[in-house]
C-alpha cells in the first residue's frame, strides 16, 4: 500500500443477507468490496475501515471475508458478544479486526460498568483495540464517563450524532479532547443535518481535538440516505470543510495511525 491515507467508515456486504431479527434496515443492493476499493483508489486512499453493520448483527463473516481479499489495504471493527473469549478475539485480530463497535441507535442504553463490560473493555484496552460509539449526543456523557474512566480507547461515530454545535452532549464530547484517548468521526453529516452542519461541527472539533483525534470517513454505501451522497460528495464535504491540505492529510494519516495503525 503506498498511501497511508484511511477513508475509517465503510461497509461492505453481498447477498443473500442473514439479517437479524428487527434489522432497522433492510438493504436492497450489494455493496460490494471492490467498489470500495475503486472508490479508495480514485481518491489516492490507500485503505479502509471496514464498520459491521447492524443489520447482521455478530455475524461478521462477510466483512471479513472481504478484509482477506485485500488485507493490506483493509481493516475492520467488528460487532461481538461482550462475553466473547480471549480465543475468538485472537481469531478476529488474525483478520486485522482492531476495534468493536456498540451501534446502540434505538436500543436500550447498556451499563458499562456492570456485567462483562469492565472485564471486556479490559482486554479491549490491554489488545489497543478501540470501542466504536455510535448513539445519540443526549446520551454520550454518561457514556463516554464510563468509557473514559476504564481506560479503553474511544472513537465517536458520525459527529457524535448531534445536530447543532450548541448541543450539550456534543458540547460534552468537545470537552473530551485534551483526554488523548478519544477519536471523532466526521463522516456521515446527512445524518446530522446536513452539509452546513457538518461543517459547522467539523469546525468546532478542529478548536477542541488535535487533527490526530479526528477521523474521515465516507461512511459509503451511505445506507438509508443514498439518495443523499455520493463517495465523491463525501470526500468533496471534507475538502470544502478544511481547506488545509496539511491538516487533511494529519487526519487521513496521522489519525488512523494513531488509533489503529500500530495493533
Amino acid at each position: 500500500m503506498g498511501s497511508r491515507a484511511y477513508d475509517t467508515h465503510a461497509h461492505v456486504w453481498h447477498g443473500p443477507l442473514r439479517l437479524i431479527e428487527g434489522a432497522r434496515h433492510r438493504p436492497t443492493h450489494d455493496a460490494p468490496v471492490d467498489a470500495f476499493i475503486a472508490h479508495l483508489d480514485r481518491h489516492a486512499l490507500g485503505g479502509g475501515l471496514l464498520i459491521q453493520p447492524s443489520f447482521l448483527g455478530t455475524d461478521n463473516s462477510l466483512m471479513l471475508e472481504a478484509v482477506r481479499r485485500y488485507p493490506h489495504r483493509l481493516k475492520a471493527v467488528a460487532v461481538v458478544n461482550p462475553a466473547i473469549d480471549a480465543a475468538a478475539l485472537d481469531a478476529l485480530a488474525k483478520d486485522n479486526v482492531v476495534g468493536v463497535r456498540y451501534n446502540l441507535i434505538g436500543l436500550p442504553l447498556p451499563d458499562f460498568a456492570s456485567g462483562p463490560y469492565p472485564e471486556f473493555h479490559r482486554e479491549l484496552a490491554r489488545r489497543r483495540w478501540h470501542v466504536e460509539l455510535h448513539r445519540e449526543s443526549g446520551d454520550l456523557p454518561r457514556l463516554l464517563h464510563t468509557l473514559v474512566a476504564q481506560g479503553v480507547r474511544i472513537a465517536v461515530d458520525h459527529f457524535g450524532r448531534c445536530y447543532s454545535p450548541d448541543d450539550a452532549g456534543f458540547r460534552h464530547l468537545l470537552g473530551l479532547g485534551p483526554s488523548g484517548n478519544v477519536w471523532v468521526k466526521v463522516s456521515g453529516a446527512y445524518r446530522c443535518g446536513g452539509d452546513a452542519t457538518g461543517t459547522a461541527l467539523t469546525q468546532r472539533l478542529l478548536d477542541a481535538f488535535a487533527p490526530d483525534r479526528l477521523l474521515w470517513g465516507s461512511d459509503w454505501p451511505h445506507t438509508q440516505h443514498e439518495s443523499l451522497a455520493t463517495y465523491d460528495s463525501t470526500y468533496a464535504l471534507f475538502e470544502r470543510s478544511i481547506p488545509d491540505a496539511a491538516v487533511r492529510k494529519r487526519i487521513l494519516e496521522e489519525a488512523p495511525a494513531a488509533l489503529f495503525g500500530d495493533t
